[in-house]
């Protein structure tokens, strides 16, 4: 994965205005209701406290985290057949791992199907510290994009990256090449560090 600190909407796209934290549009909250009832238990394996998650130290991501040696050597971690293929493997829960300082600085995450509501849930728990809270949110023709601040990460990866981490993008998708987004079926989260303040800036 390629982590940019300042990161260019699509050209010619139409943007969605970004809703502040706590707000939720009417397809969410239909997708919200369906994940109560519907919707595959999502997994709980990296447990905040940001031991094992974004931001985590090199040390504490290998302690946690099997490598998948049928991708590029330190890129995909924890293989799960249950997730079908990615790039013609069986599915890692983790692709394009990326690192600098010594942290974990980005990274693919892949999940069962679920709604947008129980993806943003899920990836706010298992992903990032206690205090990691979404401060705004879009749906962009390809994706959706959460944007993340943590005081916790600010630090952390203030020192690994060498620049103001100010927050954190997660960009969600759906379908077989995880290229297309469709609310109630999301199935990989795409999680690096961000300069952006609105998610419209974010690159699908």
């Amino acid at each position: 994965m390629l982590v940019a600190l300042t990161t260019i909407g699509c050209g010619g796209s139409s943007h969605s205005t970004p809703r502040s934290a706590g707000s939720t549009s009417a397809a969410e909250s239909a997708t919200s209701t369906q994940s109560v009832q519907t919707a595959p238990q999502l997994p709980d394996r990296a447990k905040s406290a940001n031991g094992a998650g974004f931001g985590a130290t090199e040390a504490a991501w290998t302690a946690a985290h099997a490598p998948d040696n049928d991708f590029a050597p330190d890129t995909a971690y924890d293989r799960d057949p249950s997730l079908g293929h990615i790039e013609g493997h069986t599915a890692a829960r983790y692709t394009g791992v990326g690192r600098e300082g010594g942290r974990i600085v980005g990274y693919d995450y892949h999940f069962p199907s679920a709604p947008i509501a129980a993806a943003k849930r899920h990836v706010l728990i298992t992903q990032f510290p206690p205090d990691a809270h979404e401060v705004a949110f879009a749906v962009r023709p390809t994706c959706a994009v959460m944007l993340v601040r943590s005081a916790t990460l600010r630090r952390q990866l203030g020192r690994a990256v060498g620049h103001p981490a100010e927050g954190t993008y997660v960009r969600f998708n759906s379908g077989p090449e995880e290229n297309a987004y469709d609310a109630s079926a999301v199935t990989t989260a795409g999680i690096a560090p961000t300069a952006a303040k609105n998610p419209a800036e974010v690159e699908c």
